[in-house]
């Protein structure tokens, strides 16, 4: 019960069900500068940085202005920011061109003595900046991230394995190789420690890391883990979430760069997008992850644990993403992505993919509704949504698990009423009311089999998002076989 087959362009609820997920718009209807792919897109104050050829530029919905139009030849990017002076910076990095910082105002190359030629990661740890450049991990002196004296404080640290990453969890720095991770701790030159994690379980994707709900999310050779810290001092967790859907995820790895990763931290969501160069955007692929309190079936509240559940995206070929809090006085949540057309794109708005309608599918797993000995004819389909706009979906009943023995009933639509208007601003005679949100339909149903299955799906309209509570189907048995 709840399971799913098929979950396509929907999310799982964080209310329970499954949501048509939202669409996205353009953040600014103006491209970003270059050609080709964008490479990196982040947010600093109130401004979002996109970088696209050997350019970095920045904007706040209209235009874009050039930060700097030196970066030759530059790679995916890597950010991060930091506060160590009053003023909040982003700092970058290419894997060809030195990093460099932006504070709003100014950008400042960091390629002094000592300085990494082309670092390939950049991440603030206890007041020091990590800097990974082949395969040393390098760090700078106390507050300042273009020092690397060692006589200062500054240092590094050599592995056997080129490093994909390093991210500062808690009171770790974990630094992430193909085949394995590590552990940073202490505060300064004089006690930093290296622990190992794994020896065997490495980073497919530098790209794919993400902090949500208190752990690290990663893209492992066998799938989604995790990297919880657990209550026991210096101990870690290394968990597998993704083991439901592992043949979706033995097909992911070959995607190579074309990873591109963001949380929606309203949902406890996470998502992955890869592709191959060759894809069309409208068959590129997705991943979402939510992590979901489960219901207690001996109680009405959700007191179960917490667990992960899974959907797919079609549609969507991010060539990079991103997501944080935009603002100076008020913050909002805002979630980002961008392609090869230059234009930045705002997900989690709009009920298309800019304008494109979003198509999706829910299948449940073939039912055995009483007896599978039994041939059972089916009377009605009881369909329990949830909805705020009038909605239409198309409804197939698949009988014995689309055998071609068994004749297929014709698929059927099921309209909703949108929801009611509220008193004082509704228009007599053409505004509905007393509309309810949750929607039961009672829909007749023909056919005879010994499993059934039922699809609804959604193509070519640009509805609202909706959500599927759960379905019940009345039937007759019949006789056995």
């Amino acid at each position: 019960p709840g399971a799913a087959t098929t979950l396509s362009n929907y999310e799982p609820d964080t209310e329970g069900g499954y949501r048509r997920i939202t669409g996205y718009s353009k953040y600014s209807t103006s491209a970003l500068s270059g050609t080709g792919n964008v490479l990196g897109i982040t947010v600093l104050g109130a401004n979002v940085i996109g970088c696209r050829g050997a350019n970095v530029q920045k904007g706040s919905g209209s235009t874009w202005a050039t930060v700097n139009s030196s970066r030759t030849s530059a790679g995916r990017y890597i950010f991060d920011k930091f506060n160590w002076s009053g003023t909040e910076k982003i700092i970058m990095c290419d894997g060809v061109n030195a990093a460099a910082t932006y504070d709003n105002s100014t950008y400042t190359l960091v390629n002094g003595t000592g300085s990494p030629a082309s670092p390939s990661y950049v991440q603030e740890f206890k007041n020091h900046m990590f800097y990974i450049q082949g395969n040393e991990l390098l760090f700078t002196v106390p507050f300042d991230e273009t020092n690397f004296s060692v006589a200062s404080g500054a240092g590094s640290i050599t592995f056997s394995e080129g490093p994909l990453a390093a991210k500062a969890h808690r009171d770790a720095l974990y630094i992430f190789t193909p085949k394995s991770i590590f552990k940073l701790t202490g505060t300064n030159q004089a006690d930093w420690k290296i622990d190992p994690v794994s020896r065997g379980i490495g980073c497919v994707s530098k790209h794919s890391i993400q902090e949500i709900a208190g752990d690290l999310v990663f893209l492992a050779p066998d799938g989604l883990r995790t990297i919880a810290s657990t209550d026991k001092i210096g101990d870690t967790e290394l968990g597998t979430i993704s083991k439901q859907i592992q043949s979706i995820m033995d097909n992911i790895e070959d995607s190579g760069d074309n990873i591109s990763s963001l949380v929606i931290r309203s949902k406890t969501q996470y998502r992955m997008f890869y592709h191959s160069d060759a894809e069309d955007a409208t068959s590129s692929k997705g991943i979402i992850a939510v992590l979901k309190r489960q219901i207690d079936p001996n109680s009405v509240s959700l007191g179960g644990e917490q667990r992960w559940e899974f959907a797919e995206t079609i549609g969507l070929k991010p060539s990079c993403s991103t997501s944080d809090v935009i603002g100076t006085t008020t913050l909002t949540d805002i979630e980002l992505h961008s392609d090869s057309s230059g234009i930045v794109y705002k997900q989690e708005d709009g009920n298309t993919f800019n304008g494109a309608s979003i198509s999706a599918v829910y299948s449940s797993p073939d039912l055995v509704l009483d007896d599978i000995g039994i041939r059972d004819t089916l009377q009605r389909l009881i369909l329990d949504m949830q909805n705020d706009a009038a909605t239409t979906v198309t409804v197939d009943t698949v009988l014995d698990a689309n055998s071609v023995a068994t004749p297929q009933p014709a698929s059927f639509t099921v309209s909703t009423a949108g929801s009611g208007a509220v008193y004082g601003t509704g228009t007599y005679s053409t505004s509905s009311y007393a509309i309810l949100t949750i929607v039961i339909d009672r829909s007749p149903l023909v056919g005879s089999g010994f499993t059934v299955a039922i699809k609804v799906s959604e193509e070519g309209t640009t509805t609202s998002p909706f959500s599927l509570k759960g379905f019940s189907i009345e039937f007759t048995p019949g006789g056995r076989r």
